[in-house]
């Protein structure tokens, strides 16, 4: 998901352990990297906060 957002303009601000914080201009949130799928939920919000109707999976 993160180099998904990366081509789609948002750049990663910094990083905390496995968690990347994502943003591009007044939205940003926080992207969980543990090596494993994101849990649909999660997911969803992510792409909620971050404004984006629909992205591949």
């Amino acid at each position: 998901m993160i180099k998904w957002l990366k081509k789609q303009g948002y750049t990663v601000d910094r990083i905390k352990g496995s968690h990347y914080h994502i943003s591009k201009n007044d939205r940003r949130t926080v992207v969980p990297h543990h090596h494993k799928e994101l849990h649909p939920k999660t997911y969803s919000s992510i792409l909620k906060d971050l404004g984006i109707e629909e992205a591949p999976k």
